[in-house]
């Protein structure tokens, strides 16, 4: 639970890819957390091989991360900062 912290739950949302396979979390927050926007990121990581699983409305928290031990080293990252460049340093 992140309450209503932006920058945090962006950026655990990119740093949840590092757990282990077979591992998950659950990123949820206060109702204005959930109106933030989260997809951009979620694409990034989706395309990078992150499996990310949207909880309630679509490009909103909550999320699931599902752990893949990392972005993989070849990762080709393309990301639409646009919105937040919280996207690009929790990417980072």
């Amino acid at each position: 639970y992140l309450g209503n912290a932006g920058t945090a739950s962006r950026f655990l949302c990119a740093a949840a890819c590092w757990l282990p396979m077979g591992q998950s979390v659950v990123l949820k927050g206060s109702e204005r957390l959930h109106e933030r926007p989260i997809a951009p990121l979620v694409v990034a990581l989706r395309n990078c091989g992150i499996r990310v699983d949207f909880l309630g409305k679509d490009g909103h928290f909550p999320v699931r991360v599902h752990g893949n031990g990392g972005l993989p080293a070849d990762a080709d990252v393309v990301l639409d900062s646009t919105l937040s460049s919280q996207f690009t340093s929790a990417i980072l």
